[in-house]
């Protein structure tokens, strides 16, 4: 279910998941399946917050919580705020929005990583605990049929180093041993060209 209230820029989110039969891996390779049944409960809000007349604030929080033995491991609250400058910069064919994008999540057992499978699977025993949220910077344009990005995507790995040097090594933990990469910087181009 959903409900929108476009006069207040917000939108409110239900999701209720009921499974049985869910098949998963357990152990790095060990296929499993769940045949009780389980729930799992979702419920978003999202509300955009005008600060400035192109300045926007979009704001969302997300509640999570599965019912019964499930073999599912959810964040109980996840967030994904965005702080944005959202115009043209004074040119008329330039669509522009750049500004800061935070997301975190409460602390849960979150699925294992097998690199050597490419696989997520279940485990049940550690706790990722992440104590910065991931920070990111951004740029999306366009200009008439020309569209472009530029990211540089956690920068919340910023630290001092302990021989009085800078680097990007505060890595959060997307999966028990498994860090997220360092400070990325990422680039999109698309052109479409009509004849």
């Amino acid at each position: 279910a959903s409900y929108y209230l476009p006069s207040f820029r917000f939108r409110l989110t239900g999701h209720y998941y009921l499974a049985t039969n869910y098949t998963y891996i357990k152990n790095y390779f060990q296929l499993e399946q769940e045949t009780t049944l389980f729930n799992l409960l979702q419920i978003a809000v999202e509300k955009t917050i005008r600060i400035g007349k192109r300045w926007n604030w979009h704001a969302e929080v997300y509640f999570q919580q599965t019912v019964g033995d499930a073999p599912v491991n959810v964040p109980v609250i996840y967030t994904r705020s965005r702080f944005a400058y959202e115009g043209n910069l004074g040119f008329k064919n330039l669509d522009i929005a750049m500004g800061l994008e935070f997301r975190y999540r409460t602390p849960y057992k979150a699925d294992g990583y097998s690199p050597v499978q490419g696989q997520f699977y279940y485990q049940d025993s550690i706790t990722v605990k992440n104590p910065l949220p991931d920070i990111s910077a951004y740029m999306h344009f366009r200009i008439r049929p020309f569209k472009a990005f530029v990211r540089i995507e956690n920068l919340n790995t910023a630290r001092k180093m302990a021989d009085g040097g800078f680097g990007f090594t505060n890595n959060n933990l997307i999966a028990p041993n498994y860090a997220m990469p360092g400070l990325q910087f990422r680039l999109g181009v698309y052109w479409s060209f009509v004849n």
